[in-house]
């Protein structure tokens, strides 16, 4: 079961999926860096009835998720034979 806290959060980020000053300043407003609310939301998607009550969040912090794999693995040096 969700807190009243875990929902307000995920609503949040549900009504506001896109990074943008606003959203940075109510992040800072609220003492929270960018990767910390990322953090917070990744660990509230861990709960089942989160990811059931919000798909579209879900869905977001996976693409999220898979975007920062993908060039951080981009950033690696490529091995080459000698």
């Amino acid at each position: 079961m969700l807190s009243p806290k875990a929902r307000a959060l995920l609503d949040y980020e549900r009504a506001n999926p896109d990074m943008c000053p606003a959203k940075l300043e109510w992040l800072t407003a609220h003492g929270w860096r960018i990767g910390r609310h990322h953090q917070q939301i990744d660990r509230l998607l861990l709960d089942p009835d989160a990811m059931a009550e919000y798909p579209d969040v879900a869905a977001r912090a996976a693409e999220r998720r898979e975007r920062t794999i993908t060039a951080g693995q981009s950033n690696r040096p490529v091995a080459r034979g000698l």
